[in-house]
């Protein structure tokens, strides 16, 4: 007879045994934990596409997360930095209000949210100490976290059949094929997944969008800080050859032949193709604070595995060739703080001298550079750069001094790429396919941020990430404290209820307006403006938002 506090699951592969637990809100709930959704990506398999999972006879215990990729933890921006996790991470965990009880008929099938995680396609991971399920278990939904492979084993491409590049995405697939499959062992709809990301995870949902290989996999999308037209969330398939070559060379190999090199990179200790990433960073990279070198790209159609991808993701979303599904977006307030609180004064110098070099790299990819006689030119260095080459002269800087900085990484890495994203799909959408657009502003004590140590951050700031704190319980971090009336309360009432509405119907309305929705969250018009809902201790809907009112007439002008 099953012990109830230990819960069995029969899946395809074999039978789980999981564990009853209680959330910090006393609710009961089960987790299976570290379930493989894939062979281990080792030896011959290592910058290959993922292989199915092996079953195994008896039960296995589903008590323990599986290892994370292999990575450098910390951000490697930050001192103190050491290698966790293991090459073997390809694993899943399930968290339930309920389990199906058998041969029931009264068992409904419950909505499915399978969370991606940030980290710049280079660290991070899915487990539930940085990402407890805890507040959104509260809605009646089944919560799915994972981990793939990041960094050179995840995404180092030489172009070539064996290594054409986005391991990591076909991860991610492999993922998401595997929830379709046996999620309804678990209580979950295999006809109702929705898919939500921040920052690199939120790009990776919006990459899903746009791949063939993840289409019907999935049902609703949520981007959360990140679309595939942010700068930093890609690289051009020559420049992740180029970093490859780097990386190879650093190692100790003099080949240039891809297969030679590939052979020699497969030999290689895991552990220093991990350390050799971060070696291998140019000047300029490191002045401008770019320490991720392995991104998603663009492969060959010679691949020996599907691609994930072919074409460039803006070509394809403008082409209306991509998956079609009720889509939310949207960003914080201050999303560039991070990046000029991690970027040099030589680059902010680079910068200041010449953002017309810059621009192309980070956000404009289809263009070389900005011409200093077009009109464009003086316009952004009105809004961004006037009055800085005075304060760079100091001997020493402090980034607070830089306002117009932090404006500018955040206009430019995010929040007009997501805006624009939105815009191009929302061309191809219908009224039953909306996109919900939201604009999160709300400084509260259990922002990512303010409970981050070693991120100098001012408190009333909402920044980068800020959000999450009223979705998941995150463990890690400390935990303020608040009173029972406090508006964080409030905040994580309005975000879990915004955000599973979504995951259940496609709408993040309640059924009715209250004092805590006193206004409804309307799509984007059919006539293609953007309007979003300002979330903050006051909801309120935005008609326009000015960043983008300055930048799309440049975008527009540039692309002719």
């Amino acid at each position: 007879m099953s012990n109830p506090d230990q819960p069995e699951v029969r899946i395809s592969q074999g039978v789980l045994r999981g564990r009853k637990k209680t959330s910090i809100l006393g609710q009961t709930y089960y987790s299976f934990l570290g379930i493989p959704y894939a062979k281990p990506p080792v030896g011959h398999l290592r910058f290959r596409a993922p292989r199915p999972p092996s079953n195994w006879f008896g039960i296995r215990d589903a008590s323990r997360e599986g290892d994370v990729s292999r990575q450098l933890y910390p951000h490697p921006s930050q001192a103190g930095h050491s290698l966790i996790g293991s090459e073997d991470c390809l694993y899943l965990n399930v968290f339930t209000p309920s389990v199906p009880v058998k041969n029931a008929e009264t068992n409904i099938l419950k909505p499915v949210m399978v969370w991606f995680y940030y980290g710049a396609f280079a660290y991070g991971n899915g487990n539930p100490d940085f990402y407890g399920p805890d507040y959104l278990l509260e809605k009646d939904v089944i919560v799915v976290t994972f981990n793939y492979r990041v960094g050179p084993i995840g995404f180092l491409s030489l172009n070539i059949k064996e290594a054409p590049g986005n391991a990591g995405m076909k991860d991610q697939v492999a993922m998401l094929r595997w929830v379709k499959k046996e999620i309804q062992h678990f209580g979950g709809d295999p006809n109702n997944i929705t898919l939500f990301g921040e920052s690199s995870g939120g790009a990776s949902v919006h990459l899903h969008m746009i791949s063939p290989l993840s289409r019907g996999l999935f049902n609703k999308a949520i981007l959360q800080s990140a679309t595939a037209y942010c700068g930093w969330a890609f690289a051009p398939m020559k420049v992740l050859y180029e970093r490859t070559l780097r990386l190879a060379n650093q190692l100790g190999c003099v080949s240039q032949d891809p297969n030679e090199i590939l052979e020699f990179l497969r030999k290689h200790p895991v552990d220093k193709l991990v350390w050799a990433q971060h070696e291998i960073v140019a000047d300029a990279e490191k002045a401008s604070a770019q320490y991720f070198m392995f991104l998603p790209t663009i492969e060959s159609h010679h691949s020996l595995d599907e691609p994930f991808l072919t074409e460039d993701p803006r070509t394809l979303i403008r082409s209306g060739n991509f998956y079609k599904v009720p889509t939310m977006c949207g960003f914080t307030e201050k999303e560039g703080l991070f990046n000029l609180f991690t970027t040099s004064k030589r680059f902010i110098e680079l910068l200041v001298n010449g953002f017309e070099d810059y621009l192309p790299q980070r956000m404009f990819r289809w263009i070389d550079s900005i011409s200093r006689d077009s009109p464009c030119y003086e316009k952004i260095r009105r809004r961004y750069f006037d009055g800085l080459e005075s304060k760079l002269a100091k001997s020493t800087i402090h980034h607070a001094e830089f306002p117009t900085l932090e404006k500018f990484f955040t206009e430019v890495c995010f929040k007009y790429p997501i805006m624009a994203a939105a815009i191009d799909m929302h061309k191809y959408m219908t009224p039953e396919i909306p996109i919900y657009t939201y604009y999160f502003t709300f400084a509260g004590a259990l922002g990512w941020n303010n409970r981050r140590a070693n991120f100098p951050v001012d408190k009333s700031v909402v920044a980068h990430g800020d959000e999450l704190g009223y979705l998941f319980h995150i463990s890690v971090l400390k935990k303020p404290k608040l009173s029972p009336d406090a508006p964080e309360f409030k905040t994580i009432e309005r975000m879990t209820q915004f955000w599973t509405n979504f995951a259940k119907r496609g709408n993040p309305n309640p059924d009715t307006i209250s004092p805590l929705f006193p206004c409804v969250w309307r799509p984007m018009s059919e006539d293609g403006n953007f309007r979003a809902l300002k979330i903050d201790e006051k909801l309120e809907e935005l008609d326009s938002i000015e960043v983008f009112d300055f930048w799309h007439p440049i975008d527009v002008f540039l692309e002719n």
